[in-house]
């Protein structure tokens, strides 16, 4: 019968009921003897009637109670009460990951996170490991994750007794998890590398697997190797990757969730849980797009299409009348086409010499000239999150080369994670290159910052110039939800 507030078990006074799975109740208690609150763990009736287990519990909790590291939620005391196996450990004030996972994300946390978690458990498990504990189950529900902004990561359960014991099987385990927390696709035994799905995750295929390899001696000699492994697949991803559809791969907030107790219709909830405070609480309209709520798309306004360019059909009883043409009517015609054409020519030849759009087109081209084969798609969509997507050019670059959809930093799905080209004159490296600096300066931000992107020529008279790269200057600007970046010669990079 599950404790109720205010009962005493084995000396601690029960405030709340924290959980239940199937290796017992937890329960937030206070301390009997000082002001610290414990969560308490009461194990079920059957497992506690084992005589076996019951041996082996006391045996391991005696053993995690000498983990000391900042990231293993420590056991205190352990004991028996009323038939019923009990341990008392430290109060972490947050969720598990898997409870995060299904609050807040669809398809995966950002990598950056999901790195911090990963090298904080595999930490612990190889502290662990060095005095001969293995957890045995290393999963999402096993770890703890604080409310703080920068959520800090804490194993538990190292005192309740496993099926397996040993250190390789963590390494799987943490691996799973990890690859959980990248796709949002739970554990499976059918193990898939990413990249078959997700192209924004394929970078991180080689370390998932190595851990992930049946044979226990073909993987990492430790837990850190892993973790390792994965930092240095995102570093060496951490460039602008051209993708075909920015919402199909990247991970989302999870944005409809009706459990979250908000209050707020389901098409609208903030990005935080009921459990946290609200991070806008306290902030004016003037507020980073990180931290907003995301709307769903039948929150945005419906795009607004160009008049009909069509001149109405004649009616069937009065038919169009079309003089004809005289000589010199024909004549004039085409002579103004071949204007026309010449004027064409003209401006490509201009725009090739430029050295692409970056470089920029000289003085006598405009943007405007470039429009008709570049058209902009001037119907904000909605992006990754929910997010309003800004227009972009579409269309081939002045150098030939089409990146509709334009690129995404490898493994990042928030704010400012994709690049598009903002202007004709933009070419597809110059948007990857812009992108890739502005996140190698610093994370995303509304400040203004300036950023050196190489692009399609080396930079030339006529624009700002680092040596033989564009310096270009990103920023919000005015309420634009995405940042914009200006440099070159005409050429705009809008990053969201």
């Amino acid at each position: 019968m599950p404790l109720r507030s205010g009962d005493v078990f084995a000396g601690y006074t029960v405030v709340r009921q924290l959980g239940e799975g199937a290796s017992g109740a937890v329960y937030l208690t206070a301390h009997p003897r000082t002001l610290r609150q414990d969560a308490l763990r009461v194990l079920p009736a059957a497992a506690s009637a084992n005589p076996d287990f019951r041996a082996r519990f006391h045996r391991r909790a005696d053993m995690a109670a000498t983990l000391w590291h900042p990231h293993v939620v420590g056991v205190h005391e352990h004991g028996e009460f009323r038939g019923l196996l009990w341990a008392s450990m430290d109060f972490v004030d947050g969720t598990d990951a898997a409870a995060l996972m299904r609050d807040r994300y669809d398809t995966g946390m950002p990598a950056d996170q999901v790195l911090d978690i990963v090298t904080a458990v595999a930490d612990a498990l190889d502290h662990a490991h060095a005095r001969r504990l293995a957890h045995g189950d290393v999963t999402a529900s096993s770890i703890l994750l604080t409310n703080e902004r920068r959520r800090r990561a804490s194993l538990t359960d190292f005192g309740v007794p496993r099926g397996d014991d040993d250190a390789r099987a963590d390494q799987y385990g943490l691996a799973a998890t990890a690859r959980h927390l990248l796709s949002g696709v739970p554990p499976a035994a059918d193990v898939r590398p990413l990249g078959a799905t997700r192209q924004d995750l394929a970078a991180f295929d080689p370390a998932l697997l190595r851990a992930l390899a049946a044979d226990p001696r073909d993987r990492f000699e430790a837990c850190l190797d892993f973790a390792a492994a994965l930092r240095d697949a995102a570093t060496a991803a951490t460039q602008a990757q051209p993708i075909a559809d920015p919402a199909a791969y990247a991970p989302t907030e999870h944005l409809a969730n009706p459990t979250t107790g908000s209050g707020l219709p389901e098409v609208f909830v903030a990005a935080w849980s009921a459990e946290e405070p609200d991070p806008l609480a306290d902030v004016g309209p003037e507020v980073d797009p990180e931290f907003a709520p995301t709307m769903a798309a039948g929150q945005l306004s419906a795009p607004s299409y160009p008049a009909e360019p069509y001149p109405p059909e004649p009616a069937f009883d009065e038919p169009e009348f079309v003089p004809p043409a005289s000589g010199a009517g024909r004549i004039w015609a085409f002579t103004g086409v071949a204007a026309l054409l010449a004027l064409v020519v003209v401006l490509v030849i201009v725009v090739v010499r430029g050295g692409g759009a970056d470089a920029g087109p000289g003085p006598t081209s405009s943007p405007s000239a470039a429009a008709p084969s570049s058209p902009v798609d001037d119907a904000p969509t909605t992006g990754v999150g929910g997010r309003p997507r800004p227009a972009e050019i579409r269309g081939a670059d002045p150098t030939g080369e089409d990146c509709e959809g334009g690129f995404q930093i490898t493994g990042q799905a928030g704010w400012a994670s994709q690049g598009v080209r903002g202007s004709p004159a933009a070419t597809c490296s110059f948007v990857g290159n812009v992108l890739k600096a502005y996140w190698d300066a610093a994370d995303p931000s509304r400040e203004p910052r300036s950023v050196v992107a190489a692009g399609a020529i080396p930079c030339a008279e006529g624009a700002a110039c680092v040596g033989d790269k564009f310096l270009v200057t990103c920023s919000a600007e005015g309420s634009d939800p995405w940042i914009t970046c200006r440099g070159g010669r005409d050429a705009v990079v809008i990053l969201y």
